[in-house]
């Protein structure tokens, strides 16, 4: 790693929101392509799963517990796509109810204790948007993209160090 050491243990060891989502959506639907970013070589149907900033997503002590922002996009293809989609987004809604609720160590590094659906699932036209054409209006013609919004909350499963114990 090219970050100094100092860098390393100031950030403590809280696991990234979008890799805990991706870790909960991977365990639950292992054959489906749930990715963090896209390559050229992906093909419909798949999700991309990235960590969001969200206007008011504050917490007060954030020693303990952690609230991210998660957007999933989803890329289907074909006559069933908008049949298809919305069915993704439910399936993600229904891996972070079930390992909030489940009190398991997700990927060995955290655990869920809240989940919220703060935007449900809707397609976005890739064309034009109010402000104007958008950068993925290149999306192939079959294809369409869907769209939500989770909000997880997680709490690491190792106890410190905290910024207190200095």
């Amino acid at each position: 790693m090219a970050l100094p050491e100092s860098i390393t243990d100031a950030t403590g060891n809280w696991p990234e929101g979008r890799l805990v989502a991706l870790e909960v959506l991977r365990e639950r639907y292992p054959d489906f392509l749930w990715t963090g970013l896209i390559s050229p070589t992906n093909k419909p149907p798949f999700a991309l799963v990235r960590e969001v900033g969200f206007e008011g997503a504050w917490a007060q002590d954030r020693r303990f517990k952690r609230e991210f922002f998660v957007s999933i996009e989803t890329f289907t293809e074909g006559l069933e796509y908008d049949v298809e989609a919305p069915q993704i987004h439910r399936a993600a809604e229904d891996a972070f109810t079930r390992a909030a609720f489940g009190n398991e160590v997700v990927g060995g590094t955290a655990w869920l204790v809240d989940y919220e659906l703060a935007e449900p699932a809707r397609r976005l036209y890739d064309w034009a948007s109010a402000t104007g054409p958008v950068q993925t209006a290149d999306l192939p013609g079959n294809w369409t993209r869907w769209h939500s919004l989770h909000r997880i909350e997680i709490k690491r499963s190792d106890i410190g160090p905290h910024v207190y114990d200095y």
